[in-house]
């Protein structure tokens, strides 16, 4: 007989896939993998190895893949496997970012949390009747966990413009899937980011997104990070690193295994930075002739998603995946057999955690 905290330390190194299997083995371990403290240990042991990650990609409307990031690798060849998705998503439904597993799935009138993994959806209450009054106004949606109260959080920004796309205002709103409610909290200072990014860069329990400050254009400081506590509830500001110009450049934020990312792209050079921690630890992965990989006009999508164990870069660049090598300072392009384009690609841990 094997004594259970042997089966749950070998269960908790598996991928999800075989642990779901494995539920019918026994009425034990049944109960070990459902427990919430084998789902908890799972993650951390994900987490921590940085293992069990997955890279979903591709057209809500016409079907999601996905990737094992440990595939990358062994090969500069793929295999991607289709995602079965519990509605049938329209061209307008829009997925937020990934946190533990979970991912916030916006499909009107349907605002739900999904673990594609473990295919578990939860369908949320309607948030309060604050909805955009024209046209151009918009909303969007960010994913983050609360650690010291076990608590998953969404953030909801509402914009109003008028009918000259002015901005007016936000209305801002947090959801608890512990309380299973929404509340009002303080309001989004700035216009929601359109090419800076969105609010869903989660890392460390802190929101994220890039965003333009118009009353200070052309300065250095017009554009800064602002940060939203998933804990706490409070915002606050980061600053861009003094030595990162800001005009005539695309800069996007991004994570990468668990660290705040910033991509910069101009007519000329491509820039990776990476903060690993304060304000002031911002240093710079790469730093590359635009041209070198990538000889189309700016802008153009480039998106840092993973470290392979080789100590490559998993980069997305124009619907294709390269495996940068920062030794070499040399890439090589991926074949990803499937879907034959790669589009809005997610690093997603493979999570037992329940919506």
């Amino acid at each position: 007989m094997i004594p259970s905290d042997i089966i749950t330390e070998i269960l908790s190194r598996l991928p999800v896939k075989p642990i779901l299997r494995f539920r019918c083995v026994s009425k034990s371990w049944c109960s070990i993998i459902d427990s919430d403290d084998f789902i908890q240990r799972h993650l951390r042991q994900s987490i921590t190895t940085y293992s069990n990650h997955s890279i979903i990609y591709g057209y809500m409307l016409t079907g999601l893949r996905s990737i094992d990031v440990n595939s990358f690798d062994e090969s500069y060849a793929v295999q991607s496997h289709a995602v079965q998705t519990p509605v049938d998503f329209l061209t307008s439904d829009y997925m937020s970012n990934s946190c533990n597993g979970l991912i916030l799935v916006s499909a009107k009138p349907l605002l739900f949390l999904w673990n594609p993994f473990s295919r578990r959806k939860k369908i949320l209450p309607s948030a309060s009747t604050i909805e955009p009054t024209t046209e151009h106004s918009r909303e969007l949606y960010g994913l983050g966990y609360n650690s010291r109260n076990n608590d998953y959080k969404i953030i909801r920004v509402v914009e109003f413009r008028n009918a000259a796309q002015q901005w007016i205002n936000s209305k801002t709103e947090i959801y608890s899937l512990k309380l299973n409610s929404w509340k009002c909290v303080q309001s989004f200072p700035y216009p929601l980011p359109l090419s800076l990014g969105n609010l869903g860069i989660h890392v460390n329990g802190t929101l994220h997104a890039l965003v333009e400050d118009f009353s200070l254009v052309h300065s250095n400081t017009s554009i800064r990070i602002v940060c939203f506590s998933v804990e706490e509830e409070k915002r606050y500001e980061l600053m861009l690193p003094t030595y990162i110009p800001i005009e005539n450049v695309k800069l996007e934020l991004h994570m990468l295994r668990e660290s705040l990312c910033l991509t910069s792209i101009s007519k000329s050079r491509v820039d990776i930075w990476v903060m690993n921690g304060s304000e002031e630890s911002w240093s710079q992965l790469l730093s590359v002739s635009r041209t070198m990989i990538h000889p189309a006009p700016v802008p153009y999508s480039l998106m840092p998603l993973a470290y392979s164990n080789n100590g490559e870069v998993l980069i997305y660049l124009n619907a294709s995946f390269i495996l940068y090598d920062l030794s070499r300072n040399d890439f090589e392009f991926v074949v990803v057999s499937g879907l034959p384009m790669i589009v809005d690609p997610m690093v997603c841990i493979q999570s037992l955690v329940c919506p």
